[in-house]
């Protein structure tokens, strides 16, 4: 059974919104929520499988309200349910903690698959959509410098130390399910989507009066703390799990995890842990057991 909590601000689309769900046995919807503030009370008390999340809220809007959810619920699922298409607000939402992203002018058999998704952790957004998100990562790969290899940062998860003890390998995390749905129809890939990695462009000679020096790869050292809370998120930890483990505040965990993406140019967890698990990062902290 799926339990599902439906927070938007209109009485009369969660009323209709229930009705299409409840056509599922399967589906159970345990509360709803006319704002942000009142998502996160009741996901806290409810612990639901899947939260159908409005984004335009009084007070706290959809994307606040999915941060906070996740905090109170981590096993919860935040699937966006607005009006809007833009592409901004696609990437705010993935990057808040949802897991898929719908329009309000889907047909009923969509909704109900993306809580299906959801529901068994995939991630879900229409063709349409989807486009936008798939280049951006691909553009981010082709302009990121990775020294010493040309296949992306996947390849550093395998690389070994070249300082006298050898580090072990560390397991990537399980990719999930992709679906990507068209208007005509729905294609689910049993296993993760390819994204074809474009070959690094050879540069060109730089000039005699031009010198050309490489990014740095942190802004700032990384405090002791920073370093530890960066390792738990290594291993998959929340915030909450942070917290609990470090026996500090989440709001703590919170500020430290946000300081970590600033210093090493991250926008998100996976990312920071992709530019972080280099043998150049590792050399600036040879005193840390990563």
């Amino acid at each position: 059974m799926v339990t599902i909590l439906i927070v938007d601000d209109h009485l009369l689309m969660r009323r209709v919104i229930k009705q299409v769900l409840e056509q599922e046995s399967t589906f159970t919807v345990i509360g709803e929520a006319c704002n942000g503030f009142e998502a996160v009370e009741q996901a806290a008390k409810t612990l639901p499988d899947v939260v159908l999340m409005d984004l335009d809220m009084p007070g706290c809007n959809g994307f606040e309200a999915t941060e906070q959810v996740l905090l109170c619920s981590p096993r919860s699922r935040v699937v966006i349910f607005t009006a809007s298409h833009e592409e901004r607000h696609i990437f705010q939402a993935i990057h808040r903690g949802a897991i898929g992203y719908l329009t309000k002018d889907t047909d009923a058999e969509t909704l109900l698959h993306a809580i299906h998704c959801a529901a068994r952790n995939d991630l879900c957004i229409p063709g349409t959509l989807a486009g936008p998100i798939i280049a951006q990562i691909q553009a981010i790969w082709r302009t990121q410098s990775y020294p010493s290899t040309r296949y992306g940062p996947a390849a550093y998860a395998y690389r070994t130390s070249r300082r006298t003890r050898t580090r072990p390998t560390r397991a990537l995390p399980a990719p999930i399910e992709v679906v990507v749905e068209s208007a005509d129809e729905k294609t689910i890939t049993e296993q993760p989507a390819e994204i074809s990695i474009p070959e690094p462009r050879e540069r060109e000679p730089a000039s005699e009066t031009t010198i050309e020096q490489p990014p740095a790869l942190v802004t700032r050292p990384l405090t002791e703390r920073e370093l530890e809370i960066l390792h738990l998120m290594r291993q998959g930890l929340k915030n909450r799990e942070i917290a609990l483990e470090l026996e500090i505040a989440e709001s703590t965990v919170h500020k430290h995890v946000q300081n970590i993406f600033e210093k090493v140019r991250a926008r998100n967890r996976a990312e920071a842990i992709y530019l972080t698990n280099t043998e150049e990062f590792y050399g600036l902290y040879p005193d840390y057991s990563f």
